[in-house]
């Protein structure tokens, strides 16, 4: 079956939009990835941290990073502890017990366990490498930027990189510091509940190992898994792609594949601790203890508690999402399907004809060759309908073409065509031979003749290309509106209502995506019936507006001329149809021209002339318009080189524009002098490396 232009328009159009959607789909995966939107990342994250038996939080982090063309690195650690219920002392930073060190993957260290801030640390320009500290009020950033106002009254200290010569594409920074009296201690339990890491502003995170001792009197109790239970209870929030991997009662492992910064991923563990028979943590100042009329078990108890009905209401919504997402999509998809099926049986799927020779030895009818054009070409008007006419105009005696002592055999034949001079009575001309007369003579050579290298030459022009394919495209509109006439194709407006279903299967997706999708992060997969729904859609969009069938009169005229088509391909082997009987050579080729089998129709020709005598004794010889038998050789080559220059003229007009585009954007660019590197203009500065 040929896929008309319109049809491969269709395909075309649903084939972008399901790249468009699947590319949707990518973007959106990465809202649920810590890596894509980025162009740095932290690539792991090792956390070393020991609760010691006073309270104390000791934490060495190092981090590997990864990025391109960076030279600082700013990184923020809190210290403000939860106290849920009742009073006690915060937790505090600890300014002295800070090490800083930064080495690259070659083991070469730009700091190495550094505790103070560099001596360039408040330059308003760094002259080289530089490290500062929030807690030293003027420290600041490269262009004068105190760090502590990113900091001030928010519980959290900050620690300042800069690295003169640029941060290496993987570089390593190992914070080392304490946390005072991070512990939670009621007067039955003890409890450390910490966010050991959560998402970096403008980087993705991933590959997180923590790795917690507890101090060596919690030896005397077993790992336990419920609060009922009288042990040492460890349990995670905040990260659903995180898990304990080693729970003792002195050690805890947990791994995080990533953090999602988009929906507030974070690393956070709560150990519980009976106080009672052994106190682990007897250091604890009796000041830093928590007074409440309720006991720690009671008062986490009831957390855990509100926290698992959060979470219970969370995943219920996240488990509805998640069903209405495929259903919508789902059954959006399923409806549009059986509407196309309706369509293109009720509106698209073509008529069967009553005529069923599979030969027709003799043109259907006498119609012009854009009409015959528009009729196998799904209401199109091809090129070669304009060259199918310069050949009945050789046909009628009103075009003379000569060889001009080129042989069949040259590769370029500068064939000559002029208006004929003979002014005895002819065939009349049709419609678009006026125009073909029209535009050679009276618009493009005026003297009534000219070659193939002049008119080559023209359609190198821009102004006579512009006359040309303009004139074409009038001809074409004007020949489109003359053969709608006709009535071979249905007049359909139905099919057309039914492409409201394809905007309402893209609205469905749509909202689903911004209600269901973004809202509840869902994975990343399930963009794959939004992207099914929405290419059904638009193919629907595109497909009803595009369906063209012929009526029982088209369907008629053109299954004829398939037939003399099929005719023209293969008449060499009618051994009852004699070369010398047939009388409509050049008709024939008219046609085959529109029908795209010139070519073949001509070597169908040869096959039949071979062994004539006339066809041995000129082949190799300069040839005129009065030969007989190869003057259709010469209008064959003559259209396939018509067809050559109108992608001429085109290819002309468009370099003719690109020209001019440039010129004027050359002028406008340097009107103002301007010119070099960057202005510095706005915009520029963010995140927390760069």
């Amino acid at each position: 079956m040929k896929i008309s232009k319109r049809n491969k328009k269709s395909i075309i159009i649903s084939v972008v939009a399901l790249l468009i959607t699947f590319g949707l789909g990518f973007i959106l995966s990465l809202v649920n990835s810590s890596e894509g939107f980025y162009d740095c990342k932290i690539s792991s994250w090792k956390i070393d941290a020991k609760l010691e038996d006073d309270g104390d939080l000791h934490v060495v982090d190092t981090l590997e990073f990864k990025s391109d063309g960076y030279h600082f690195f700013e990184y923020e650690i809190g210290y403000g502890k939860n106290i849920i219920e009742g009073s006690g002392s915060d937790s505090y930073f600890d300014y002295n017990s800070v090490k800083v060190s930064v080495y690259n993957k070659h083991g070469n260290y730009y700091f190495s366990n550094q505790s103070e801030a560099t001596s360039n640390s408040t330059s308003y320009f760094k002259n080289g490498d530089c490290l500062g500290f929030s807690w030293n009020p003027n420290d600041c950033e490269d262009g004068g930027y105190k760090l502590n106002n990113y900091t001030r009254n928010q519980n959290k200290e900050l620690i300042y990189v800069y690295l003169d010569d640029g941060l290496d594409s993987t570089i390593y920074f190992k914070y080392e510091y304490t946390i005072k009296n991070a512990l939670n201690k009621y007067q039955d339990i003890s409890e450390l509940n910490w966010q050991f890491a959560s998402p970096l502003e403008e980087m993705g995170v991933e590959k997180i190992e923590l790795n917690l001792e507890l101090p060596s009197l919690c030896s005397s109790y077993d790992a336990v898994s419920s609060l009922e239970e009288e042990g040492i209870l460890a349990f995670g929030h905040g990260n659903g792609q995180s898990s304990i991997t080693t729970f003792t009662s002195t050690n805890i492992k947990t791994k995080t594949d990533k953090l999602i910064g988009t929906i507030g991923d974070v690393l956070e563990l709560r150990v519980v601790i009976p106080n009672s028979p052994v106190d682990c943590f007897d250091r604890v100042d009796s000041d830093n203890m928590i007074s409440s009329s309720r006991t720690g078990r009671e008062i986490i108890h009831e957390e855990e508690s509100r926290l698992k009905a959060l979470d219970e209401r969370l995943t219920s919504a996240y488990s509805r999402s998640k069903t209405k997402y495929i259903v919508f999509n789902l059954i959006s998809s399923l409806v549009i399907i059986a509407l196309l099926v309706v369509v293109y049986h009720k509106f698209d799927k073509e008529r069967k004809a009553e005529f069923d020779l599979e030969y027709l030895r003799e043109a259907p009818s006498k119609i012009m060759p854009s009409e015959l054009s528009y009729l196998v070409n799904e209401q199109e008007i091809s090129t070669e309908s304009f060259t199918a006419n310069m050949i009945s105009l050789i046909r009628k005696k009103y075009l003379v073409i000569d060889s001009n002592g080129s042989l069949l055999t040259d590769e370029k034949a500068n064939y000559s065509i002029q208006k004929a001079e003979d002014t005895s009575p002819k065939e009349e001309l049709n419609e678009d031979e006026q125009f073909v007369m029209s535009l050679l003579f009276d618009k493009l050579f005026k003297d009534g003749s000219f070659t193939m290298e002049e008119f080559e030459k023209k359609m190198k022009e821009e102004d006579s290309a512009t006359t040309y394919s303009n004139s074409i495209s009038s001809w074409k509109k004007k020949s489109i509106a003359l053969a709608k006439e006709k009535n071979y194709y249905d007049s359909i407006n139905v099919s057309r209502s039914f492409s409201l279903f394809g905007f309402a299967g893209v609205a469905i997706t749509v909202y689903t995506i911004l209600s269901m999708y973004l809202l509840y992060y869902l994975p990343s997969l399930f963009i794959i019936f939004g992207a099914i729904n929405v290419g059904l859609s638009v193919f629907m969009i595109s497909y009803c507006s595009l369906i063209t069938r012929k009526s029982k009169y088209g369907i008629e005229e053109y299954t004829k001329w398939m037939a003399f088509k099929k005719f023209l391909c293969e008449f060499s082997h009618f051994e009852d149809y004699d070369i010398m009987s047939v009388v409509m050579w050049d008709q024939y080729l008219v046609y085959a021209n529109v029908l795209g089998i010139a070519d073949l129709v001509e070597k169908q020709m040869r096959v039949k002339l071979k062994d004539h005598p006339l066809y041995q004794e000129q082949f190799n010889s300069g040839l005129s318009s009065t030969d007989y038998f190869f003057i259709y050789w010469h209008m064959n080559r003559v259209s396939r080189r018509m067809v050559f220059y109108s992608n001429l003229a085109y290819q002309t007009m468009v370099a003719a524009k690109a020209a001019r585009a440039a010129k004027t954007a050359g002028k406008i660019a340097g009107s103002g002098r301007f010119g070099g590197s960057s202005s510095f203009g706005g915009g520029g500065h963010g995140g927390r490396a760069g």
